[in-house]
């Protein structure tokens, strides 16, 4: 738990080095009003090995209460309930995280939410980040704004990106025409022509 802090890291720059935070009673890790700080290269929800779930109650990550600018980046988190939880937390960037899986990406390690914002988390960047096994992978809710999802991996889930209560103004999912493993084509909410060769959401990894 930390609070009013800044300039903190939790983890290392090499996952040689970093924390194993598993199996407690309430949550993982707790930002309460945090700014500029880092969670890195953390095992959170697992077992030692990352082959094996070993759940914290709630959720694995929780940023709240207007903390600003926190980074959390190389993690792997597996949450029996949430695995990474913004209430109120703005100019997040939650970047290349395992969740809910294994680095083979066939492991379920978790259940209930990948990765929620709620209470106007506003700014936030999701990417680069594979999401798996979860009943949701991401939400947006409460009237959270301009939040960016772009190159994450969500397979395997019982639902990809929900947006919910004004989340990203409920901005319309584009239209796919077509979809290849070299990438997908379609059109967005104002007809502008989509070409990427970075997206992947499927219902099943591929082998």
């Amino acid at each position: 738990f930390a609070s009013d802090c800044r300039d903190i890291l939790i983890g290392s720059e090499t996952k040689s080095r970093a924390n194993l935070i598993s199996g407690n009673e309430n949550r993982g890790i707790l930002f309460n009003s945090c700014s500029t700080s880092r969670i890195e290269n953390n095992r959170i929800g697992v077992d030692r090995t990352g082959q094996k779930p070993l759940h914290n109650d709630f959720e694995s990550i929780l940023v709240q209460s207007g903390s600003d600018s926190i980074s959390i980046t190389g993690n792997q988190v597996a949450g029996k309930i949430f695995g990474i939880r913004l209430i109120d937390a703005s100019h997040t960037q939650i970047q290349n995280n395992t969740i809910n899986t294994d680095s083979t990406f066939l492991k379920d390690l978790g259940d209930g939410a990948g990765i929620l914002l709620q209470e106007q988390s506003n700014d936030n960047l999701i990417a680069e980040n594979q999401i798996s096994f979860c009943q949701r992978a991401v939400v947006i809710a409460d009237t959270s704004l301009r939040n960016t999802l772009s190159r994450n991996r969500i397979t395997a889930n019982g639902q990809a990106i929900i947006l919910v209560e004004g989340g990203n103004n409920l901005l319309p999912a584009p239209v796919l025409t077509a979809a290849t493993r070299d990438g997908t084509t379609g059109t967005d909410r104002k007809s502008t022509r989509l070409n990427s060769s970075h997206t992947d959401i499927s219902r099943m990894p591929s082998s």
